[in-house]
């Protein structure tokens, strides 16, 4: 079994299913592999007409007549107009898929704030929204309403979500539960299946930054990329890794959370380390896996705090290390500053490559926004000095939206695999079938 099969969850046939299963229980027999060709075609060009499909799929016109028909009759795609054209007679008639089949969700959720896409079928998005502190205690409180906001404009209601998918910091376990995140002790297994009773959809949970290289791998700068890892650089730093195209989840779903190497800049031991530096204070002890005593060494080596406080013993004090990195190039501690940040950065860079080789590099987060191509050439010429073999370093040009269109893709994907009965990586997922905002 693969890491996504481990992962899928079990969907209820609760909400958001009428037209979804009149379009399933259309289907007395298995679709063909022309079948797939021909959707694959709709969702990936939009609206075409018979012969432009026969040509693409490469069968005869009659037998595109036959085949069209009948996905028309078992109501997986439809007429949507005629195309313009000068020749003599007639135009000839556009189908496309029907993207009433099913509406999808994709969710960004972090403890304070929330963002929400809404998409029919074919990827158009129909509905957005965030929140941002609120005083939302519970996970699904913040789902709730952010779902709520995205689909006022969309007269629809959760109940007609065929498939939401969110994206959490932290850890996934290999059951698609939460099994941690880091100071939220009410954050862990069991949120699940509280959200699916609560909203009464099928849901499915994901780290984020898996479902930021999903959306990089199928929209931004990693297309085409079989192997890379995606690191995140923000409030604290952490990893995804694709490789053979396939996420690495690891056996406990925390692969990549590069947070927990040791730094090495500090003598103190994990249990020994100052509470006015970075510990483990009861309420965040009671957040961890059977209580466990540890901290997160590298984000108190390479995260915002310790770059603000660094900031401040260069003679900059009270300055925001993501606005001087973006606005005060000019500045005489500038080019110090941004060395020691990308000698921090390359060292998460040094272990992921150091084990896995992946061989590719996206850089996301504030600080690596902030830093941008200067931040790029310092990371570069560590790691020339670091490895044998540099990794290629780029930034992400999906800039804060990767996690949530990652969130919305995988939802598209979940709900055109359970129509069409196609596997989640086929070619379904091209570019072009996700008309979502960079």
């Amino acid at each position: 079994m693969s890491d996504s099969d481990s992962n899928d969850v079990t969907h209820r046939k609760t909400g958001g299913r009428s037209v979804l299963e009149r379009a399933l229980s259309s289907q007395s027999r298995s679709l063909t592999a022309n079948d797939h060709r021909v959707l694959n075609a709709l969702i990936n060009n939009g609206p075409m007409d018979r012969p432009a499909l026969a040509a693409d799929v490469g069968i005869s016109r009659p037998a595109m007549l036959d085949l069209v028909k009948r996905l028309v009759s078992e109501g997986l795609i439809r007429s949507v107009g005629e195309s313009e054209t000068v020749r003599p007679g007639p135009n000839s008639v556009l189908y496309a898929v029907r993207h009433d089949l099913a509406i999808t969700a994709g969710i960004e959720l972090h403890p304070s704030s929330a963002e929400a896409l809404i998409a029919y079928f074919d990827g158009t998005v129909i509905g957005q929204a965030s929140i941002r502190d609120e005083g939302y205690k519970e996970p699904v409180e913040l789902i709730r309403r952010v779902l709520e906001l995205a689909l006022v404009d969309t007269q629809r209601s959760i109940a007609d979500l065929s498939s939401v998918v969110i994206a959490t910091p932290g850890v996934v376990s290999p059951h698609g539960d939460m099994s941690f995140v880091w100071g939220q002790p009410a954050w862990k297994e069991g949120q699940l299946e509280r959200i699916e009773t609560a909203l009464g959809v099928p849901i499915r949970l994901e780290n984020d930054l898996n479902l930021a290289a999903v959306a990089e791998h199928r929209l931004g700068v990693a297309q085409q990329i079989v192997n890379f890892a995606v690191i995140n650089c923000g409030e604290g730093m952490g990893a995804s890794l694709m490789l053979g195209s396939e996420l690495v989840r690891g056996l406990n779903g925390a692969a990549g959370e590069i947070g927990y190497l040791p730094s090495m800049v500090s003598p103190f031991t994990a249990a020994e380390i100052p509470h006015d530096s970075k510990t483990v204070s009861p309420d965040k002890a009671a957040g961890c896996p059977q209580n466990s005593s540890y901290s997160e060494d590298f984000q108190s080596f390479a995260g915002i705090s310790t770059l603000t406080m660094l900031l401040h013993e260069m003679g900059v004090p009270h300055a925001d290390p993501v606005e001087f990195l973006a606005t005060e190039q000019n500045s005489p501690v500038y080019e110090k500053f941004a060395q020691e940040v990308a000698r921090r950065i390359a060292v998460g860079i040094t272990a992921v490559c150091a084990v896995v080789d992946p061989g590719f590099i996206v850089l996301t987060g504030v600080i690596a926004r902030a830093g941008g191509d200067s931040l790029l050439r310092l990371l570069r010429s560590h790691m020339a000095k670091n490895l044998p073999f540099p990794p290629e370093i780029v930034l992400s040009e999906l800039r804060e939206r990767a996690v949530v269109n990652g969130a919305l893709i995988t939802a598209l994907d979940t709900v055109r695999a359970e129509i069409f009965g196609v596997d989640q990586k086929s070619p379904l997922q091209k570019r072009r079938s996700y008309h979502l905002g960079a």
